[in-house]
């Protein structure tokens, strides 16, 4: 029963266009030529109303061989001596996530070169009943023609608001490696998606020989790899939403932003989502390849063994080390970070010194002629003026002090603690 299965919208979707993406990875070669020459690019795009989703590509195509295995359950696609398999892995998935996303599917379809369009329609109410007869027809086209359009309809539980957002959240992070690499362009109702991504120049702590704090890996548990990079991100960069360990098999995250993997030997907790919001929690980030691991069959997680993720992650723990110890030291402890606030503070006096001297100018030479009210008498001023001074002081003595003449600027930094580690100037 299809629609009992356990997925979500977004690993549905991923399904198609993992045999999308397949179909170019498999015939490549002759598809990049066939793009070059007509100045197009490997697409995918999903276009959804209320009671339609419609993933179509320009990859390769199928042939009735081809597309009569893919309508057959549980029958893997082939594999040449010497190669793993792809993301078309198990046989099911297509399958199961129509069957789970709606009653009706349609497929239509043309290998590049062939010149035949097929179309095949689904009522999964009828098959599920026993009946194997499908409804096929073809028709002739331009052999230059080639891709699938695949539409699911009569859906059983249509996405609406914060669920479209994560939908297209998730494509993004499952799909970022082929997006930022410009393998393909996955577009959502018309709109490329953005992959998401981290760059060392522009979101992570630097070293004081400013190169980043980030590292890459290449280490084996037993005969199987764990690949991956690592780092620290920086201050308007961190964030618990945004930190955590993003899980890769095949180049397509299988576990990950915006649910970031955690595992406990590193960041805590009772489970790998949870633990507390601390520095280490907000700022260390990676991507973990392991493509020798196997795979849940939604493709939702990898299929650990007894021990496997224990193993995993007391490895990144060991290698992982410095950068660990890197993200727990707050930012005003961390070599060079009192001068480069102290700089940054003098710099902004100085310009407010500037803002005031241009104000105090400008009324020197356009006011001619004003009623002013009398000053407030100085012990009024004084006791306006201490609610103020008493609410920073109260917090303890300034930071740093700067005069200015006739202004004096005092800076106050309030610390909370390790899991709010922001200093607020008051």
């Amino acid at each position: 029963n299809y629609p009992r299965i356990s997925y979500k919208w977004w690993y549905a979707l991923a399904e198609f266009v993992d045999n999308s993406t397949q179909s170019y990875f498999d015939y490549r070669e002759r598809l990049d030529s066939h793009f070059e020459s007509n100045g197009d690019k490997f697409t995918v795009e999903i276009v959804r109303d209320e009671d339609l989703v419609r993933i179509s590509d320009n990859a390769y195509g199928m042939d009735m061989n081809i597309l009569t295995r893919a309508m057959n359950v549980s029958t893997p696609p082939p594999v040449n001596d010497g190669q793993k398999l792809g993301r078309s892995r198990y046989g099911v998935g297509m399958k199961t996530a129509s069957g789970w996303a709606g009653k009706y599917m349609s497929i239509r379809t043309t290998m590049l070169g062939s010149g035949k369009e097929i179309t095949v329609k689904l009522d999964w109410d009828k098959v599920n009943s026993g009946e194997t007869e499908l409804d096929i027809s073809t028709r002739q086209v331009p052999t230059s023609d080639h891709g699938t359009i695949i539409e699911l309809s009569g859906i059983y539980d249509p996405a609406k608001g914060n669920t479209v957002k994560t939908m297209k959240d998730y494509l993004r992070s499952i799909y970022r490696i082929d997006i930022r690499e410009e393998v393909m362009v996955l577009k959502w109702d018309g709109d490329p998606l953005e992959g998401f991504s981290f760059s060392d120049s522009t979101d992570f702590q630097l070293k004081p020989d400013n190169t980043p704090w980030s590292k890459h890996l290449n280490e084996k548990i037993g005969d199987k790899k764990v690949t991956g990079w690592f780092g620290v991100l920086k201050k308007g960069k961190a964030g618990r939403s945004k930190a955590g360990f993003s899980i890769f098999h095949n180049n397509r995250m299988v576990e990950g932003w915006p649910s970031s993997w955690r595992p406990t030997q590193i960041f805590g907790g009772d489970s790998a989502n949870e633990g507390s919001n601390n520095l280490l929690n907000q700022r260390l980030v990676g991507e973990v390849h392991l493509d020798d691991f196997g795979i849940s069959h939604t493709k939702d997680g990898i299929y650990w063994k007894t021990g496997e993720e224990e193993n995993v992650g007391k490895l990144l723990k060991e290698k992982l080390d410095d950068l660990i110890t890197q993200a727990k030291i707050p930012y005003k402890s961390q070599p060079g970070g009192g001068k480069a606030q102290r700089e940054t503070f003098e710099q902004a006096a100085k310009s407010l010194e500037t803002e005031i001297k241009d104000i105090e100018d400008a009324f020197q030479k356009e006011v001619r002629m004003i009623e002013v009210e009398p000053p407030l008498p100085k012990n009024q001023q004084k006791d306006v003026n201490s609610k103020i001074v008493n609410q920073a002081a109260n917090k303890g003595d300034s930071q740093w002090s700067i005069n200015l003449g006739t202004y004096t600027v005092e800076l106050y930094l309030e610390n909370e603690g390790q899991s709010d580690p922001y200093y607020t100037p008051s």
